[in-house]
C-alpha cells in the first residue's frame, strides 16, 4: 500500500509529479492574502493545489488549500477509480466493510507537546472568510467520543480563535459531534476533543460524508485507502485521534467544560460553546 494515502506531505509530493500543485514561495500574510489568493483560483477551470512556502509571522511553517479543488486528482492519490460507477461501488464497498484503526505507541504529531495554557495562535496561523463568521478560524478534523457507549465521531467544524489560550468548536444539535455534546451535557460529563490539521485525504473525505449516527468514520477512512489508520492516544483526555505519520498540528488535552457555555455574539448566528 503507498504510504501516500497516510501521508499528507506525501500526498504534496505526487500532486507536484502530475503537475497539479503550485507552489507560493514569496511571503503572504496569512489572513488577507491566502484567501484572496484562493478566491482569485476558484475562477480558474482547473484549479490547482497550493502550498504557501513563506507565512508571514510564522517562520518555518508552511500551509496548503485547495486540496479537494480537482476530483479526478484527489481520487487518484487516494487510489480510487475516476469513473463514476466504479467510484460508486468502490465507495459502497468501504463503507458496508469498514477497517477499524490501529493504536500505536507514537507518532511524529509528539514530537513537541506543549500543556496547559496555549497560545494557538502564535503556533498555527488563521484564515477568515465564511459566512456569518467575524472571527479568525480553522477549518480542522474534529475528534470527539461519546461519553457512554464510546464511538468516535469524526467531522470538519469550524474552530474559532477567541483569545490567547481560548477557543470555540461549532458543535450543533443538528450535527454528530453536537448530539455527542448534547449526551454528555444530560450525564453531566465533560465529552473529550482532539483538533487535527493536516490529516490523510481520506479522513477528510470521510468526516465530510453524512453518516447514520455512531458509525465511525475512521472506519471508512481506513476501507477507502485499504489500511488501518494509525492512531495515536491523547495526552490528556481518553480519546485516539491523530495519525501518526500525517497530522501536522493536533490541539489535545482539552474538554468542554458545561459550566461555562456562553451565547453566541451580536451578528454571529453559529451557536458556540467555550472550551476550556
Amino acid at each position: 500500500m503507498s504510504e501516500a494515502r497516510q501521508d499528507l506531505r506525501a500526498v504534496l509530493a505526487v500532486m507536484e509529479k502530475e503537475g497539479g500543485l503550485l507552489r507560493v514561495r514569496r511571503e503572504v500574510e496569512p489572513s488577507i492574502e491566502i484567501p484572496s489568493v484562493m478566491r482569485g483560483l476558484s475562477k480558474l477551470q482547473k484549479i490547482p493545489a497550493l502550498l504557501f512556502e513563506n507565512i508571514k509571522g510564522f517562520p518555518g511553517v508552511r500551509g496548503c488549500g485547495a486540496l479537494f479543488s480537482d476530483k479526478p486528482r484527489v481520487l487518484r492519490s487516494l487510489g480510487l477509480p475516476v469513473p463514476q460507477v466504479e467510484l460508486n461501488e468502490r465507495v459502497v464497498r468501504a463503507l458496508d466493510n469498514p477497517v477499524p484503526p490501529r493504536r500505536v505507541k507514537e507518532g511524529v504529531c509528539k514530537e513537541n507537546v506543549h500543556l496547559g495554557q496555549v497560545d494557538v495562535g502564535k503556533m498555527i496561523f488563521t484564515t477568515r472568510g465564511a459566512a456569518q463568521s467575524h472571527h479568525f478560524y480553522y477549518q480542522p478534523i474534529i475528534f470527539t467520543r461519546h461519553p457512554k457507549t464510546g464511538k468516535v465521531n469524526v467531522g470538519q467544524y469550524r474552530v474559532s480563535l477567541q483569545q490567547p489560550g481560548r477557543v470555540t468548536v461549532n458543535l450543533r444539535v443538528t450535527q454528530h459531534g453536537g448530539q455527542q455534546l448534547q449526551a454528555a451535557k444530560e450525564m453531566g460529563v465533560a465529552l473529550p476533543v482532539a483538533i487535527c490539521i493536516g490529516v490523510p485525504l481520506s479522513l477528510y473525505v470521510a468526516a465530510s460524508s453524512q453518516q447514520t449516527y455512531g458509525y465511525e468514520e475512521t472506519g471508512f477512512a481506513g476501507a477507502l485507502m485499504g489500511e488501518p489508520l494509525d492512531m495515536v492516544s491523547a495526552e490528556t483526555v481518553d480519546i485516539d485521534a491523530c495519525q501518526s505519520r500525517p497530522c501536522e498540528s493536533w490541539i489535545r488535552g482539552s474538554r468542554w467544560a458545561f459550566g461555562s457555555v456562553r451565547p453566541a455574539r451580536s451578528g454571529d448566528r453559529s451557536r458556540k460553546r467555550r472550551m476550556t
